[in-house]
């Protein structure tokens, strides 16, 4: 747990949204609060502590005791896989941060019939920060016919090489 939030809370961009208070144009108005605050709330206090400390030597069991209100899996003192408590931690931002917007746009004259609605998207900048893109091309030998596809992404595995140790 404590390496995921050192590395979040030392991401320019991720620190600059909770220190200068921008996630809170962003809060989706039916998350879930404990204690009157949502998640987002305790690392932007957090975040603003820390980044004004001149020693950084800092606490964590507030903000801990403060996530395992809203994150009950990670109560006690059990060991945690990080990519999880990083994946759950993401999932409840990006749900308290997620809200709908109108887009000026035209749909295509099929998605219209189906959405009589104005025309509205969710923006999250939690998906913003941490998704990204896989294109992929794939090209057939024979007939030389190319498909491409995009994929978007929240953790990329990247295979390590293999040195090879010679004795």
């Amino acid at each position: 747990m404590n390496a995921i939030l050192q590395c979040f809370i030392h991401t320019p961009t991720i620190k600059s949204y909770f220190t200068s208070d921008l996630y809170k144009n962003n809060i989706n108005k039916d998350a879930k609060r404990i204690d009157g605050k949502i998640l987002a709330d305790l690392i932007g206090s957090f975040s603003k502590e820390y980044s004004i400390l001149d020693d950084p030597i800092v606490s964590l069991r507030k903000l801990r005791v403060g996530i395992t209100k809203h994150l009950s899996q990670f109560q006690g003192y059990h060991q945690h896989d990080a990519q999880e408590f990083f994946a759950m931690l993401i999932d409840k931002l990006t749900e308290e941060l997620t809200v709908s917007v109108t887009s000026n746009f035209n749909k295509s004259a099929p998605a219209a019939l189906f959405n009589n609605a104005e025309n509205t998207e969710k923006v999250s900048a939690m998906r913003d920060f941490f998704t990204g893109k896989l294109c992929t091309k794939v090209t057939c030998p024979h007939c030389m016919n190319s498909t491409e596809k995009e994929d978007s992404f929240l953790y990329l595995s990247i295979p390590l090489p293999v040195e090879v140790v010679v004795i």
